[in-house]
């Protein structure tokens, strides 16, 4: 999704962790409404009503937001976002095998999308071992949320 702006000298590197206090600052600029408008892309992805992410629901959570984008090579004025990933820490409860049940704060992925002219890529993976690093887990520790739409 292309945006009108170099989004360098505003986030810095290609992958970046955006957290409320960062969102906050980032309000009323073209890279918010730009985050709004691709969360309505990933929600419409997933056949879902409202989409599950949006700046001014950042802002009032403890959600991290990670974004992937990258300036356009024919016009260094403008940019490309290429995906995001939203994790925030949950109360889930999990079921073994036995179905004895586990209470606990877990971090969750909580929405996940590339754009479609991007995907099959690598970006996916790029994001969630950026992810990764960037909240010191592993895989096995992501609960991944299954959306109500």
């Amino acid at each position: 999704m292309e945006i009108d702006t170099d989004l360098g000298p505003i986030l810095g590197p290609k992958l970046v962790r955006l957290d409320p206090m960062t969102i906050r600052q980032l309000q009323g600029t073209k890279i918010s409404k730009a985050i709004d408008d691709f969360a309505k892309l990933s929600a419409s992805a997933m056949q879902l009503r409202q989409p599950l992410t949006s700046c001014d629901k950042l802002i009032n959570s403890d959600h991290t937001l990670y974004l992937l984008w990258e300036s356009l090579p024919n016009d260094n004025a403008r940019s490309r976002v290429i995906g995001m990933l939203k994790v925030g820490r949950k109360h889930l409860f999990l079921y073994d095998k036995e179905l004895k049940t586990y209470e606990g704060e877990l971090i969750a992925l909580l929405d996940f999308y590339v754009h479609m002219s991007c995907q099959r890529q690598g970006s996916g993976k790029k994001l969630f071992d950026y992810m990764l690093s960037s909240e010191h887990c592993q895989p096995y520790e992501i609960a991944f949320d299954s959306p109500n739409g």
